[in-house]
This record gives C-alpha cells, structure tokens and sequence, in this order.
C-alpha cells in the first residue's frame, strides 16, 4: 500500500513536471509601468477594462487569476448571490500592484487576493483597457438633435413663422392645445418668440457638437494596418419638409414653411480610415461575416464638428443634391470615434483626429 503510494505521488510529480517548468516566473513592482502606448501607469490609478478584443463573452487579457485565465465579460450568478447578472464591461479598477514576467510581460494587478489583473500592452493594443481616446469621450460635446439644428438656423429675427414650427416639431402637445384658438395661440407666440430668442444665442457658429452617423468600411489594408471609411456621401439630412402637404388639416390652415436641414461635412475627405490591428481587424470580420459569407460592414461613428456657417444662397444652388429650398449648415470634422456597436456604448474600435 506504501508503495502504492508513493508511485502514484511519483506520477502526479510527473505529469506535474511540464506544468512547473513551463510556469512563468513573476516578480511583484510597485514602480510606475511605461506601456507600449508611451502612457505610464502607477499603483493607485484606475484604469477601465472595456469590453473583449473579439466582441464575445470572455475577455483575452483580463485575467481572473495568475494563471491566465480569461474573465468572462457578463454572465449569471450560479454560486453567490444565484441568479443575478453580473457585467464586468465597462468597470473601473484601481492598479494594486504589478506582475512583471520574466518573458516582459506586466500585469497590473487589480485585486491581490484572487490575482484578478490585466496585461496592460496587449489590452490596450486590443482595445480591452481604455485608453485616453475613449476617456476623452467621457467629456464629449453636446449631442447635435433636430432641436439644436433648428436653433442653430435661426435668423437673428426670428419669426412667427420659426415659432410655429419650432411648437410643431419640438412642443407638439402644446401646439395643439392651442392653435384653434387664436387669442391663446397669439399670446403663446409671442411668449414662445422671446424664449426661442435667447436660446438661439446659445447656439453661435463654432461651438464643438457631436453627431452620431451610420457609415461604412472597406477592406483591410494590411500595408497601413487600417481599413477604409466609405462614407454615405458628404451631408447628413436632420430634418426634411417632406410632411408639409400632409398636415395641412392638422395646423388648420396655418400655412407653416417647413424646414430642410442638412449638416455638410466640408472636410469628410480628410478622415479617409481608421487603424486596427490585424488581428483584431479579422475579429472585426469574424464577428460580422453572416453564415451566407456576406461581411456587414456598417460602421457607427460619432462626428464631433463646428458649425462654420449656414451656407448661402449661391453655395447652395452650385450643389447638385439640393433644391435650392434647403438649410445647409457647413462644418468641419475635428475628430471621428468609431464604434462596432450601433448603440455607441461598447465595442469601440479607433479614433481619428483633425
């Protein structure tokens, strides 16, 4: 029995041996890590762990142990706390100390009880660890809406006519309490016109928005490791005057002019593609190729921009996509983010700046 099990302890060992020796050596730092991205990191700092490389359910290089093991991304509860959801995505951790491996690798290490840490190179490379792109968005412009668009195009002497609408596309409850009633809508107008009058001025020419846009991308160029923007043309439409005829009954013959608002990006040329790795460009593929082969290559990009000016009469009628009836606001592009998920909240993939 003895030396039974003393063979069986010898086997173990045994079949331990590749294990151990193939195990990786760390020692423990407290010194500030310079990443591959020039940005250093030290104990105490935060750092976000986004969402996986591969747009799956388990991350690459967030690790929940030190033996690599990847975390998953979201998942139910089986043990503590059984059933409710946890979502590791988009998280803030504080750097508690690192690993640093004898083959160069650096763990920041975000809980020194379990292990928990992250190979902060490879993460932020592969998108898993946020980097000062994506914080920046965290203080993004404001959101550019219809409302907004409106206002920017405004005249200084702004009319009954710009009232109307304005209560017809942003107040409609209130219009309609009101417009068959000429005594209460005059007074409504009039108290709408002084309210519009200073919001416009918040609204000058210059001031930074932001728009969120459906593009498209091309193929991978695996020369500047990027892949193309193929963008819908130069102009976005926001709002149109194509429900002018249709609801004449419903503003009891008011007659209102109806705007046609579009942005035009004069500069969209400059912002020709965005960078990837390959070989998160192929997760990229991977993730969108439908089982019939075809890639959806929809690209969701928020445009941060100027309003330069509201173009003129002359400038419009030289553009072939208008009909002379449109406001056109004339911007420029300052910086594009790009997103694989349509809702812009996770799986971002690059930034382009002016």
């Amino acid at each position: 029995m003895k030396k039974q099990k003393l063979t069986g302890i010898l086997i173990g060992t045994l079949l331990m041996l590749p294990v151990m020796l193939n195990a990786q050596k760390f020692t423990k730092s407290v010194k500030p890590f310079t990443a591959s991205n020039g940005k250093t990191f030290q104990v105490g700092d935060t750092i976000i762990i986004t969402s996986p490389t591969d747009f799956g359910n388990m991350f690459h290089y967030y690790y929940f142990d030190k033996k690599f093991t990847p975390q998953r991304a979201y998942y139910t509860s089986e043990v503590v706390n059984e059933g409710q959801f946890v979502d590791n995505r988009f998280r803030k951790h504080i750097i508690r100390q690192f690993r640093v491996y004898e083959d160069g690798k650096t763990i920041a290490v975000t809980n020194k009880t379990f292990g928990y840490g992250v190979d902060l190179n490879k993460g932020l490379e592969m998108g898993e660890v946020a980097n000062d792109n994506l914080m920046e968005l965290y203080n993004k412009p404001e959101i550019f809406n219809n409302e907004k668009a409106f206002l920017v195009t405004m005249n200084e002497d702004i009319d009954n006519n710009d009232v109307k609408e304005f209560l017809y596309r942003f107040n409609h409850d209130v219009y309609k309490q009101n417009y068959q009633d000429e005594f209460s809508f005059n007074a409504l107008l009039s108290s709408k016109k002084k309210e519009l009058t200073e919001k416009a001025k918040q609204y000058d020419l210059n001031k930074p928005f932001l728009a969120y846009t459906k593009q498209g991308f091309g193929s991978y160029n695996f020369d500047t490791n990027s892949f193309p923007i193929v963008w819908d043309g130069n102009y976005t439409r926001l709002m149109d005057d194509l429900t002018e005829s249709a609801i004449k009954k419903d503003i009891n013959n008011e007659g209102i002019d109806f705007s046609d608002i579009r942005l035009y990006f004069e500069n969209a040329e400059e912002f020709s593609s965005f960078s990837l790795p390959q070989e998160r460009a192929k997760f990229l593929i991977d993730y969108r190729k439908q089982p019939s082969g075809k890639v959806d290559r929809s690209l969701y990009v928020g445009v941060q921009f100027i309003v330069k000016e509201i173009a003129g009469a002359d400038w419009i009628k030289n553009k072939n996509f208008t009909d002379g009836t449109e406001k056109v606001l004339i911007c420029e592009i300052m910086r594009l983010d790009m997103f694989e998920d349509k809702a812009f909240e996770a799986n971002y993939l690059s930034t382009v700046k002016k």
